[in-house]
């Protein structure tokens, strides 16, 4: 499998870091599969640009709307 996208973010997830990566994947016959990046995932190799936000980090805590741990 080859990684033709990864994009994501790392944030504060009740005090640790937290990352969140969506990526997609091709096959040897042009296929593609798409989804999260879940841990532990074996990946063998990859080339990575990372962004640095100034102030504080971007904090994740639970929503009782959605369900979901979102920024605050």
């Amino acid at each position: 499998m080859e990684i033709t996208s990864c994009t994501g973010n790392v944030s504060l997830k009740e005090g640790e870091a937290f990352i969140h990566l969506h990526i997609l994947l091709s096959d040897r016959d042009g296929r593609t599969y798409g989804g999260h990046l879940l841990s532990p995932t074996p990946v063998f190799a990859a080339e990575a640009w990372v962004v640095e936000l100034e102030g504080p980090p971007p904090e994740r805590r639970f929503d009782e709307t959605t369900g979901l741990f979102l920024w605050r």
